[in-house]
This record gives C-alpha cells, structure tokens and sequence, in this order.
C-alpha cells in the first residue's frame, strides 16, 4: 500500500522493513488477552530517534462498546510503565471506522478495551522497524518460493530478503549477493 509505505519511509528512511505483521482480535467478554494488559510493543528508549512504528489497522469498526484500543499520549519518553491509575485516568480511545489505520510509537503504552458486544473485533498489526533491527520472524525463510518469485523488489525489501544475516561461517564468507536468499535454498 503507498499510502503505509510512506508513512513507513517518512519517519524510518525509505529502507523500513517487516518487523511483524499479526491478526489481533477481541472475542467478546474475554479480559485476558495479553493485548488487554499495558505494554508497549518496543523496551528501547532512544531520545529523538525512532526504532520503528507501528500501524494498527482496523478491520471492523472499532467502538467503545468492543474495546477500541487505549493509548497513553506523549508515554514513548516513559522509562517504565505508567501506574495503571494513571494510565486509566490519562489514556485515550481511538474510536475508528473499519479500514482506519493508526500509527504510533511502539514505545507509546497501549492496551485493548473489554469487548462488550456479541462479536470478534479484528485489526491488523503492523510493526515496521529500521532495517538494521532483527525481525521477529525470517520472511524470506518461512515464504513459499511461488510468492517470492511474484514478489516486487519493493515488496522482497519490506519482507527483509536485503537484510539476512547468514545461517554458518561458510554463508558468510560468500560474496554479499550470493548470501542473500536464493528460492532454491529453502
């Protein structure tokens, strides 16, 4: 999609790539899912600088009523975890249309609301990181190669396939071209 990835360029250069890319729902009456709990998606604190970002895109309306996700303004330069009294006193709902995406910090505390409806709440999360950052799975490994042989160069960046690290000391000492993943190696 353009639009995420300039927004993904804008604020992590234009070589970003696929930290995660998950499914989070809200089954109704449940409260103890992890995405409940305040967290924060990255435990680096780097003053001025952004690690990654994430996006979070709504996949059916998100309402007070079926826990529309809480964020805690500006809590990215907190260096521990906010009070839950004061995260509940001071955090905002963002209540969103299916299709809505909304981007922040991954140090920004965050958790899900209590979904009091009769129905799952899905959205999309994706969490772009800088290149140099490692992803929390190996895309390029786990692709089947039908995909990655459709896949734009644009598209093989975003998954990660620019930024291997090699699998033994033999891959190492290859060439850097022939290190990066060819679909017959598995």
């Amino acid at each position: 999609n353009e639009i995420m990835n300039n927004v993904f360029s804008h604020v992590l250069g234009d070589t970003w790539t696929t930290h995660s890319y998950v499914s989070a729902i809200l089954r109704p009456s449940k409260t103890d899912f992890y995405s409940q709990k305040m967290h924060v998606d990255e435990p680096r604190i780097i003053p001025n600088y952004h690690l990654g970002l994430l996006m979070a895109l709504a996949l059916d309306d998100f309402t007070e009523e079926n826990g529309s996700t809480w964020n805690l303004p500006r809590s990215f330069n907190m260096k521990d975890l906010p009070s839950e009294d004061y995260f509940n006193e001071n955090a905002v709902q963002s209540v969103r249309k299916a299709g809505d995406a909304l981007f922040w910090r991954p140090r920004v505390a965050h958790r899900a609301g209590i979904n009091r409806t009769d129905k799952t709440r899905n959205m999309i999360s994706f969490h772009a990181t800088r290149s140099f950052v490692k992803q929390r799975l190996d895309y390029p490994r786990i692709m089947k190669p039908e995909l990655i042989s459709q896949a734009s160069d644009r598209a093989k960046r975003i998954l990660g396939f620019n930024v291997r690290s090699p699998s033994s000391m033999d891959e190492y000492y290859v060439p850097t071209q022939q290190r990066m993943y060819q679909p017959n190696q598995g």
